[in-house]
């Protein structure tokens, strides 16, 4: 199987097993207001802070895991967090405690799965990016850091992961990639809903 026979084979898999927590979680009344014509700053910014705190964590475990196997994957570059203190800090905002302690990952599976989720979140960021820009002014530079993704380097990066996916893992590796990302979605979804909770009223 070639290369780019295994990265299909390895993306369908991921793809069709996410599906359905992936569009439930675009559904989150948290996320979903961003893609309409109703979004609002208020909406956007509690946006921020929410994935700030699911997000944080699960940088932190994805970066210790590759630190301390010594794979070789540039995830500094990748990491968002940093974007989304500098968009808080736009709109005067300080980031909330952490949600979680991230996902637990144990193996290769998991790392792949884990960040197929992280990596597809800056491909689809976008989207939500061009609506905020055009509906409230936001700019790359100014509070959209973290939606804009890598900016120009998004399709290069997005290539590198699947480069590295399919020369770490092996086909065996796929059934554990799926369960780890659903169980990312799952958590999404699970803190979304919390913080949601523990804002109503305030």
């Amino acid at each position: 199987m070639s290369a780019i026979q295994a990265t299909h084979r390895l993306h369908n898999h991921l793809r069709h097993a996410t599906e359905d927590l992936h569009r439930k979680l675009d559904q989150h009344p948290i996320l979903a207001p961003l893609n309409r014509e109703t979004v609002t700053a208020q909406r956007y910014q509690r946006a921020l802070l929410a994935l700030h705190a699911i997000s944080a964590p699960a940088e932190a475990r994805i970066s210790h895991y590759l630190n301390t196997q010594l794979l070789p994957l540039d995830y500094a570059a990748r990491q968002r967090t940093p974007d989304l203190v500098k968009d808080l800090e736009h709109f005067g905002l300080s980031p909330h405690e952490p949600a979680w302690d991230g996902p637990t990952i144990a193996s290769i599976g998991a790392l792949i799965g884990c960040l197929y989720v992280q990596e597809g979140s800056a491909l689809g960021g976008r989207i939500i990016f061009r609506r905020v820009h055009k509906d409230l002014g936001i700019s790359a530079q100014q509070g959209g850091r973290f939606f804009s993704g890598y900016g120009r380097d998004n399709q290069s990066l997005w290539r590198e992961f699947w480069n590295f996916a399919i020369n770490h893992s092996q086909e065996s590796d796929i059934p554990e990639a799926c369960r780890a990302a659903n169980e990312f979605f799952r958590s999404y979804l699970v803190l979304l809903g919390q913080y949601e909770s523990s804002q109503s009223g305030k």
